[in-house]
Protein backbone atom coordinates (compact mmCIF):
# COMPACT_ATOMS: atom_id res chain seq x y z
CA UNK A 1 0.00 0.00 0.00
CA UNK A 2 1.65 3.35 -1.25
CA UNK A 3 1.96 5.99 2.10
CA UNK A 4 0.30 9.32 1.15
CA UNK A 5 3.21 11.69 0.45
CA UNK A 6 3.65 14.31 3.69
CA UNK A 7 2.73 17.73 2.41
CA UNK A 8 4.80 20.92 3.56
CA UNK A 9 3.97 22.62 6.33
CA UNK A 10 2.75 26.33 5.31
CA UNK A 11 3.93 28.14 8.47
CA UNK A 12 7.64 26.35 7.72
CA UNK A 13 7.28 28.04 4.75
CA UNK A 14 6.16 31.32 5.90
CA UNK A 15 8.77 31.40 8.11
CA UNK A 16 11.61 30.96 5.76
CA UNK A 17 9.86 33.50 3.38
CA UNK A 18 9.51 36.21 6.44
CA UNK A 19 13.23 35.26 7.88
CA UNK A 20 14.64 35.78 3.84
CA UNK A 21 12.49 38.76 2.58
CA UNK A 22 11.29 41.04 5.35
CA UNK A 23 14.46 42.00 7.69
CA UNK A 24 12.49 44.78 9.75
CA UNK A 25 12.22 44.25 13.77
CA UNK A 26 8.42 43.42 13.76
CA UNK A 27 8.55 41.18 10.51
CA UNK A 28 11.48 38.86 12.24
CA UNK A 29 9.07 38.24 15.26
CA UNK A 30 6.33 36.54 13.14
CA UNK A 31 9.11 34.70 11.02
CA UNK A 32 9.46 32.63 14.89
CA UNK A 33 6.34 32.60 15.90
CA UNK A 34 5.55 30.94 12.35
CA UNK A 35 8.45 28.49 12.88
CA UNK A 36 7.72 27.76 16.21
CA UNK A 37 3.93 26.93 15.51
CA UNK A 38 5.20 25.31 12.88
CA UNK A 39 7.60 23.04 14.32
CA UNK A 40 4.79 22.47 16.94
CA UNK A 41 2.48 21.22 14.00
CA UNK A 42 5.18 19.03 12.44
CA UNK A 43 6.03 17.26 15.49
CA UNK A 44 1.92 16.63 16.53
CA UNK A 45 1.45 15.49 12.90
CA UNK A 46 4.20 13.42 11.31
CA UNK A 47 2.80 11.38 9.03
CA UNK A 48 0.99 14.37 7.01
CA UNK A 49 3.36 17.32 7.58
CA UNK A 50 6.79 18.35 6.57
CA UNK A 51 9.19 20.80 6.82
CA UNK A 52 11.23 20.84 9.89
CA UNK A 53 14.49 21.97 8.07
CA UNK A 54 12.23 25.17 6.53
CA UNK A 55 10.78 25.99 10.01
CA UNK A 56 14.73 25.78 11.77
CA UNK A 57 15.64 27.97 8.84
CA UNK A 58 13.39 30.39 9.18
CA UNK A 59 13.17 30.54 12.73
CA UNK A 60 17.35 31.17 12.17
CA UNK A 61 17.07 33.40 9.42
CA UNK A 62 13.90 35.46 11.59
CA UNK A 63 16.04 35.73 14.40
CA UNK A 64 19.37 36.97 12.58
CA UNK A 65 17.12 39.87 11.18
CA UNK A 66 15.79 40.70 14.24
CA UNK A 67 19.23 40.98 15.94
CA UNK A 68 20.69 43.39 12.92
CA UNK A 69 17.05 45.49 13.51
CA UNK A 70 17.70 46.51 16.90
CA UNK A 71 21.53 46.72 16.21
CA UNK A 72 21.06 49.50 13.47
CA UNK A 73 18.08 50.81 15.40
CA UNK A 74 20.27 51.43 18.42
CA UNK A 75 23.70 52.28 16.71
CA UNK A 76 21.99 54.56 14.29
CA UNK A 77 21.73 57.44 17.15
CA UNK A 78 24.88 56.95 18.13
CA UNK A 79 26.55 56.96 14.22
CA UNK A 80 24.67 60.36 14.18
CA UNK A 81 26.00 61.73 17.82
CA UNK A 82 29.59 60.93 16.99
CA UNK A 83 29.19 62.44 13.09
CA UNK A 84 27.79 65.59 14.53
CA UNK A 85 30.27 65.72 17.30
CA UNK A 86 33.21 65.05 14.89
CA UNK A 87 31.98 68.43 12.93
CA UNK A 88 32.17 70.32 16.41
CA UNK A 89 35.76 69.55 16.56
CA UNK A 90 36.31 72.37 13.91
CA UNK A 91 35.40 75.69 15.91
CA UNK A 92 37.09 73.51 19.12
CA UNK A 93 39.92 73.72 17.01
CA UNK A 94 40.18 77.22 15.59
CA UNK A 95 38.95 78.70 18.74
CA UNK A 96 42.09 77.19 20.58
CA UNK A 97 44.44 78.36 17.84
CA UNK A 98 43.05 82.06 17.92
CA UNK A 99 43.42 82.09 21.45
CA UNK A 100 46.99 80.95 21.57
CA UNK A 101 47.69 83.77 19.06
CA UNK A 102 46.01 86.03 20.86
CA UNK A 103 48.21 84.92 24.03
CA UNK A 104 51.35 85.59 21.75
CA UNK A 105 49.82 89.03 20.35
CA UNK A 106 49.44 90.14 24.17
CA UNK A 107 52.95 88.62 25.14
CA UNK A 108 54.78 91.08 22.40
CA UNK A 109 52.57 93.94 22.05
CA UNK A 110 51.28 94.10 25.82
CA UNK A 111 47.51 93.69 24.35
CA UNK A 112 45.41 91.14 22.61
CA UNK A 113 44.81 92.06 19.15
CA UNK A 114 41.47 93.74 18.55
CA UNK A 115 41.35 92.64 14.68
CA UNK A 116 42.37 89.47 12.39
CA UNK A 117 45.13 91.76 10.81
CA UNK A 118 47.09 91.97 13.89
CA UNK A 119 47.26 88.04 14.52
CA UNK A 120 50.08 86.94 13.01
CA UNK A 121 50.15 83.24 11.65
CA UNK A 122 46.29 82.48 11.90
CA UNK A 123 45.81 80.18 9.15
CA UNK A 124 42.36 79.37 9.54
CA UNK A 125 40.43 81.70 7.03
CA UNK A 126 41.87 79.72 3.83
CA UNK A 127 40.88 76.47 5.32
CA UNK A 128 38.38 74.25 3.02
CA UNK A 129 35.55 72.87 4.02
CA UNK A 130 35.33 75.44 6.57
CA UNK A 131 31.84 75.36 8.18
CA UNK A 132 31.97 78.26 11.12
CA UNK A 133 32.15 81.92 11.00
CA UNK A 134 34.90 83.25 13.57
CA UNK A 135 33.35 86.50 14.98
CA UNK A 136 36.12 88.78 16.66
CA UNK A 137 33.25 91.77 16.89
CA UNK A 138 30.20 92.56 15.32
CA UNK A 139 31.89 93.84 12.08
CA UNK A 140 35.33 91.87 12.04
CA UNK A 141 34.69 88.21 11.09
CA UNK A 142 36.62 85.54 9.37
CA UNK A 143 33.87 83.99 6.91
CA UNK A 144 34.39 80.35 6.13
CA UNK A 145 34.53 79.06 2.23
CA UNK A 146 31.04 77.35 2.17
CA UNK A 147 28.59 78.75 -0.05
CA UNK A 148 26.02 79.61 2.47
CA UNK A 149 28.19 80.92 5.28
CA UNK A 150 26.69 82.73 8.25
CA UNK A 151 27.72 87.02 8.11
CA UNK A 152 25.25 88.10 11.00
CA UNK A 153 25.71 87.48 14.36
CA UNK A 154 23.23 85.79 15.81
CA UNK A 155 20.82 87.06 18.82
CA UNK A 156 22.56 86.93 22.27
CA UNK A 157 25.69 86.94 21.13
CA UNK A 158 27.97 89.77 21.77
CA UNK A 159 32.16 89.04 20.71
CA UNK A 160 34.42 91.91 21.50
CA UNK A 161 38.09 92.34 22.18
CA UNK A 162 39.29 94.72 24.46
CA UNK A 163 43.11 95.28 25.46
CA UNK A 164 43.14 92.82 28.46
CA UNK A 165 40.20 90.29 27.44
CA UNK A 166 38.05 88.92 24.63
CA UNK A 167 35.47 86.68 24.04
CA UNK A 168 35.16 85.38 20.35
CA UNK A 169 32.67 83.10 18.96
CA UNK A 170 32.52 80.39 15.28
CA UNK A 171 29.03 80.38 14.57
CA UNK A 172 28.12 77.56 12.04
CA UNK A 173 25.29 75.08 11.06
CA UNK A 174 25.36 71.15 11.59
CA UNK A 175 23.00 68.95 9.48
CA UNK A 176 20.30 67.13 11.58
CA UNK A 177 16.97 65.78 10.58
CA UNK A 178 17.20 67.04 6.68
CA UNK A 179 17.58 70.49 8.23
CA UNK A 180 20.79 72.89 9.77
CA UNK A 181 20.31 73.62 13.20
CA UNK A 182 22.97 76.93 14.75
CA UNK A 183 25.88 75.66 16.38
CA UNK A 184 28.29 78.08 18.43
CA UNK A 185 31.23 78.15 20.68
CA UNK A 186 32.95 80.39 22.48
CA UNK A 187 36.27 81.09 23.91
CA UNK A 188 37.48 84.26 26.39
CA UNK A 189 40.83 85.18 27.40
CA UNK A 190 41.21 82.57 30.43
CA UNK A 191 40.87 79.73 27.63
CA UNK A 192 37.17 78.88 28.66
CA UNK A 193 35.80 77.11 25.79
CA UNK A 194 32.03 76.53 26.02
CA UNK A 195 29.32 75.49 23.54
CA UNK A 196 26.85 77.48 24.35
CA UNK A 197 24.41 76.84 21.65
CA UNK A 198 24.68 73.06 21.18
CA UNK A 199 23.66 71.67 17.55
CA UNK A 200 23.90 68.38 18.50
CA UNK A 201 21.46 68.43 20.89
Amino acid sequence: MNAKPKKISRLAIASLVTGIIFPIIVFPMLGIIFGVVALRKIREHQEVLRGRALAITGILLSSGSLLLGLLFLFALPEFMRFSCRSIQSEPKLILKGVYRSQLDNKAKNGHFAKTTEEIKGLEISGAPGRRYTIFFSNTEKILPDNPSPITEIPLGITPFTMEDSFRLFAVGRIPKSGAYVLDVWEIDEKGGLTNSMDGCL
